[in-house]
């Protein structure tokens, strides 16, 4: 399990507030994994919902039921071998989905979720690519645009791209729906990568601010005062 850096520790340090932002953003790294992985149990949920929703649809019903199957072999492929491997394993099984059902909504969700196996196996630049046309699918859709907004915004961390992923973030907060303080905490370590010290700071001070129930509170504390 990755190691917390506590905040007496971070202020030990002699560069106070560069080497706190390098280590906050390592901290993150660390555990984002655990958290963009919820989204592909968030969007399993919602797999189960939409069915419904489009029962009436046979090209629908169809795309849907191979979109359950793909994340089912998925998910043991991913239990057994490791994300790497679930992710060569599945390939096919997802391009089936984007070849023959790109329309349909099983096949725009199944891009979804098949950027987030392609994050977790490190295929960053197919995550990316993946993210960035599913924001054409669910533009009229802010619920799910912002969690793929904020998921693009992790693969673009991962390819150092800080300031296209900061302006997804930045969209993020405008959208609201939930997700403004992991946005905002993003921003205040991205803004610090960039040597930008009052955009940070002004982020996680939102966050102490706003959002005194955020499970980010700690940490923006100790970034508001760098």
């Amino acid at each position: 399990m990755a190691k917390k850096v506590s905040r007496k520790q971070l202020l030990k340090e002699p560069d106070q507030f560069l080497t706190f932002s390098s280590r906050m953003l390592n901290f993150a790294g660390q555990y984002r994994n655990r958290i963009l992985w919820g989204t592909v149990s968030f969007f399993g949920l919602i797999i189960a919902i939409a069915l419904v929703n489009f029962i009436s649809s046979r090209a629908e019903t169809r795309a849907f039921a191979l979109l359950d199957q793909a994340t089912g072999r998925y998910e043991a492929a991913l239990a057994k071998d490791g994300p790497e491997k679930a992710l060569e394993a599945a390939s096919g099984d997802f391009q089936k989905l984007f070849d023959d059902y790109t329309s349909q909504a099983g096949g725009q969700m199944a891009r979804v979720v098949f950027a987030d196996a392609c994050f977790r196996g490190g295929n960053i630049d197919r995550a990316v690519s993946l993210y960035t046309d599913a924001l054409v699918d669910y533009a009229d859709q802010p619920f799910y645009l912002n969690r793929i907004r904020a998921s693009l915004a992790l693969a673009l961390v991962q390819k150092k791209d800080f300031k296209t992923a900061a302006e997804q973030f930045e969209q993020v907060v405008q959208g609201g729906r939930g997700m403004t303080d992991e946005a905002l905490f993003h921003l205040g370590m991205l803004y610090a990568r960039m040597g930008e010290a009052d955009k940070s700071r002004r982020s996680f001070d939102k966050i102490v601010a706003e959002h005194a129930d955020s499970i980010y509170l700690e940490l923006a504390k100790a970034g508001a005062k760098g």
